[in-house]
């Protein structure tokens, strides 16, 4: 457990290191615009069907985002999910993507990779999310630049080399809640939602995309 904490207070004090030379160096970082509307997401995904939700239905928001979506997604056996997104173009010391908010997405999550073909599945988080009392079954990932991660820690080091490789620190926050607060435990994804996770994640990157 020791070496576990040392590693990680390694961790943390090497990006803050990088994070500080970062604002150093580049004063002037390039906003980067979405490629095209949140709103023109699918609004079908295999049987699941888009419903309009406001932000505030999402039991999970970032601050200080440039762009913020909502979206209800019902499967055909009635059960559905909610997908928020929050959107930085650029960042700096006091609106970052990773920072104590999206940490508390971080306590208890766990590992879990989409099933696909042609490829290697990405590998996303899963975990329960308490929220005004009520607690909730929640999928998240980091989308920054092209690339799908996972881990905080990870997302961080890529936001820190897109600013000094590209001047560029645009990054995105994609959570996929239940539409309704659970009582016990983790409840196991259902056939259906195993299909829908997948497609909902290739749609959303695609969406988010701006690598060059």
């Amino acid at each position: 457990m020791g070496t576990r904490r040392w590693n990680v207070a390694v961790a943390v004090a090497l990006l803050t290191l990088l994070g500080t030379a970062a604002i150093y160096y580049f004063h002037h970082l390039t906003p980067v615009e979405l490629p095209r509307s949140l709103s023109s997401l699918p609004g079908q995904l295999d049987g699941w069907v888009g419903e309009p939700a406001s932000l505030q239905a999402s039991p999970f928001r970032l601050a200080y985002t440039d762009e913020e979506f909502v979206r209800l997604y019902r499967g055909p056996s009635g059960e559905a999910f909610g997908l928020y997104v929050g959107y930085f173009r650029s960042q700096d010391a006091n609106r970052k993507l990773v920072d104590s908010q999206s940490r508390r997405l971080a306590d208890g999550a766990e590992a879990l990779y989409l099933q696909r073909s042609a490829d290697s599945p990405p590998r996303i988080s899963r975990t329960l999310l308490s929220q005004s009392g009520k607690r909730w079954s929640v999928y998240y990932w980091f989308d920054i630049n092209g690339r799908i991660v996972a881990n905080r820690y990870a997302a961080k080091l890529y936001i820190l080399y897109d600013a000094f490789r590209h001047r560029r620190t645009n990054g995105a926050l994609v959570v996929v809640f239940s539409e309704r607060a659970v009582a016990e435990g983790q409840p196991k994804p259902s056939a259906s939602e195993s299909v829908f996770l997948p497609n909902l994640v290739r749609a959303v990157h695609s969406h988010l995309s701006s690598r060059s």
